[in-house]
């Protein structure tokens, strides 16, 4: 099973960063299919587009976001200015309130009250934030206090619980595409990553997106209905801090759990003790399983839609990307030679679902990118509807010129799928003269063997 068989093993802990990146596509399509070939090819394409958007972008738009004028003050920051210098190098014109805000907000209300002829004031009862935390839980205080550890909290703490209920919710969706009759374990993995694919980003990207909009600025739009426009121009870079935080999250934490594999060594260990009766049981514990293309897949695809669709926001997540792409194709293409089992193989059919959610976050960067720079008020937006259009155009092309192929299964494949396996029970009693057999011999199952033999 091992594809480098005949080479001379190596105790050095890195050896598998040099063996992943010398093997070839023969020996991954030997180990774990097509289907993570196909993978593979996602993998590099998708980091060739980031390093050539690098390539043209960061040279010009990073100058242009350190330099802009309106950029954050000293104090505007998620913690006492600790992420400063990262907001200002990753976009430019923007202000991100945090915890200072709020606390601003909620004393600016406080006074409101108490000029109104309320001596004592009406405190705000709804504790959001840290305050909510210090409230609920006062042992806390001494610890959230601490700047640093604020800061850590501040920024990590809701992508950390957005990557957890994301990691929860694709056997949810793989059961109902299970439930809605596919047979086909391959199709139900597909159509249970159409699912999470668009769920991810309707409910993270334009979700988080749209809503940091409209909660920070609820109260200008009432007073002035107006200023909806220029206001989304203002507020959509809003979430950028937090999706670079994300990406970032997903290639430090998700690709090192991915490496060390603690989760199912934990799992594992859990199973073995309170689960497992038998020995077959616990070797079906210990089974890596596949790659899990209904939670990968996905997973990729949204680190793609928002790297591209805030290239140009925040152009210092690109690089960012580029070591997500990057550092998985090396991780993974270990994991896949050296630890996962296919569970099934399709063949490259997974290749159609994965180009379509391509083409689908190209079209969304581009229908972005054309609503920011008309709230803007850039001249030349018009230029980006054709691009929307010609994207269109190529997807309808290429569907009806490949898809066939991959909709319809090789005839090679299919005569393969369809040979039988030969009864060795009937083989070996054809071989056995009638009269040492202890069965009566019967001329159609003597027929049959030797059609099996033939």
């Amino acid at each position: 099973m091992d594809p480098y068989e005949g080479l001379r093993a190596s105790r050095n802990p890195f050896a598998w960063i040099r063996e992943a990146l010398v093997s070839t596509e023969a020996d991954v399509i030997r180990m774990s299919g097509v289907d993570s070939a196909v993978y593979f090819v996602f993998l590099t394409t998708v980091l060739g587009i980031l390093v050539l958007s690098g390539l043209v972008l960061l040279p010009v738009l990073l100058p242009v976001a350190a330099t802009a004028r309106g950029v954050m003050k000293a104090n505007d920051t998620t913690s006492e200015g600790s992420f400063n210098d990262l907001d200002k190098l990753s976009m430019g014109m923007l202000k991100v309130g945090g915890y200072r805000k709020k606390l601003t907000r909620a004393e600016a209300i406080y006074a409101e009250s108490k000029a109104a002829g309320n001596p004592e004031g009406t405190r705000p009862t709804t504790k959001t934030g840290f305050l909510g935390l210090i409230e609920a839980s006062p042992f806390l205080k001494p610890v959230v206090d601490q700047a640093t550890i604020k800061t850590v909290l501040e920024a990590y703490l809701p992508q950390l619980a957005l990557i957890i209920f994301l990691a929860l919710l694709p056997k949810f969706l793989l059961f109902l595409s299970k439930a809605e009759g596919i047979a086909s374990e391959s199709h139900a993995q597909r159509a249970a990553s159409g699912k999470y694919f668009y769920f991810s980003v309707l409910n993270v990207f334009i979700g988080v997106t749209i809503g940091n909009t409209l909660f920070t600025a609820l109260k200008r739009i009432e007073k002035d209905p107006n200023s909806l426009v220029p206001l989304l121009a203002e507020s959509l870079p809003g979430s950028a801090t937090f999706f670079l935080t994300f990406v970032a999250l997903k290639f430090f934490v998700g690709y090192g759990l991915e490496l060390s594999r603690i989760v199912p060594l934990i799992i594992f260990h859990l199973k073995k003790k309170y689960l497992c009766k038998t020995e077959a049981e616990v070797k079906e514990a210990w089974a890596p399983g596949d790659l899990g293309y209904a939670t990968r897949i996905p997973a990729d695809m949204l680190i793609l839609t928002i790297v591209i669709c805030y290239s140009v926001i925040a152009p210092l997540i690109i690089p960012f990307g580029i070591i997500y792409y990057g550092l998985g194709w090396v991780v993974l293409r270990n994991q896949v030679l050296k630890v996962y089992v296919p569970s099934y193989e399709s063949y490259g059919r997974i290749w159609p679902h994965i180009y379509l959610r391509i083409m689908a976050s190209l079209i969304l960067y581009q229908a972005t990118m054309l609503g920011y720079f008309s709230a803007k008020e850039f001249i030349y937006t018009p230029v980006l509807i054709p691009l929307i259009v010609l994207s269109f155009i190529f997807v309808l092309v290429c569907r009806n010129k490949f898809y066939r192929f991959f909709q319809c299964t090789a005839l090679e494949v299919a005569s393969r799928e369809l040979k039988e396996t030969p009864n060795m029970q009937v083989v070996f009693r054809s071989f056995i003269p009638p009269s040492l057999s202890s069965e009566k011999a019967d001329e159609d199952q003597f027929e049959d063997a030797l059609s099996h033999v033939v």
